[in-house]
């Protein structure tokens, strides 16, 4: 498998997945128009939506049955959505999402026809996806790809094979 169309399948999906939660910005204006009469608006949302969510997490799916056939399989490595903190990228993306949920939350509680709790979901949406794809295992290959030179061998498992 080639490793640079993984990054790019990788990436595409990331792409599709900041497409997915922007669409949430364009439901309210939708919504109206399909009030006064217009469904266009509102099929364009619907499929914007959903095209982009089967379409990134499509392409995430390509990307990470790649990865795992060019890595070796780890013991008790826990999924994205369950780590935290796992490297400097997923750090801004935890405390991004934590920030994000809360405003989403007092923002529904407080003015919950106001267009800010769109933006908020929006936001609160692509940060929690984001969570759980940089905290993965396939962040950490594809940034390693990148630190070694495209070459795709990560440096700690080549120290451990000259060892055995």
């Amino acid at each position: 498998m080639n490793r640079d169309k993984l990054k790019i399948e990788f990436w595409g999906a990331v792409l599709c997945m900041l497409l997915m939660s922007l669409s949430f910005l364009f439901m309210p204006y939708a919504s109206d128009r399909s009030l006064e009469g217009s469904a266009l608006p509102l099929r364009i949302s619907g499929v914007w939506f959903w095209a982009s969510l089967i379409a990134g997490y499509g392409l995430f799916l390509f990307a990470d049955r790649g990865r795992k056939r060019l890595t070796v399989k780890r013991k008790n490595k826990r999924p994205g959505i369950l780590r935290v903190f796992s490297n400097k990228w997923a750090r801004a993306a935890d405390i991004a999402c934590a920030v994000s949920v809360c405003c989403f939350t007092v923002s529904a509680l407080t003015d919950p026809r106001g267009y800010a709790e769109y933006i908020f979901l929006s936001t609160a949406v692509f940060t929690v996806q984001m969570h759980g794809v940089l905290n993965g295992e396939n962040f950490s290959f594809f940034a390693q790809i990148e630190m070694d030179g495209k070459t795709g061998e990560r440096k700690t498992d080549e120290r451990k094979e000259r060892r055995k």
